[in-house]
């Protein structure tokens, strides 16, 4: 996934609305009409992108943004598009779950363990 949390932004108002941006389909096409290649805050190019990221879908704040920007990838220097890669949102909501479950049973677990001293 290195290389792929990347969008299109359009400074000018000639994208009329976004329908310019329907017929881009890659990178170039983006700066060729003027637009700007983006990186999204989140996303998986090294390591330390990665862990960030995971740690917001574990703590569950802000997950949903990182799961939907995962289903409209397309591919390195595609153009994002909805419903491209729905699987996607099985790990995300899988890894919520469980993550999530972790994190609240290490907290009553310390807080139990440190009242039954």
């Amino acid at each position: 996934m290195k290389g792929m949390y990347y969008y299109c932004e359009d400074k000018s108002s000639s994208m009329l609305n976004g329908y310019k941006l329907l017929a881009m389909d890659t990178k170039w096409d983006c700066v060729n009409s003027g637009g700007d290649w983006m990186k999204h805050f989140t996303s998986f190019d090294d390591i330390f992108e990665g862990l960030h990221a995971i740690v917001i879908v574990a703590t569950g704040f802000g997950w949903s943004k990182i799961m939907y920007q995962s289903q409209y990838l397309r591919g390195m220097d595609m153009i994002p598009k909805e419903g491209s890669s729905s699987y996607f949102a099985l790990f995300f909501l899988v890894f919520t779950i469980i993550g999530q479950f972790f994190i609240k049973n290490l907290f009553v677990g310390v807080v139990v363990t440190t009242y039954n001293r």
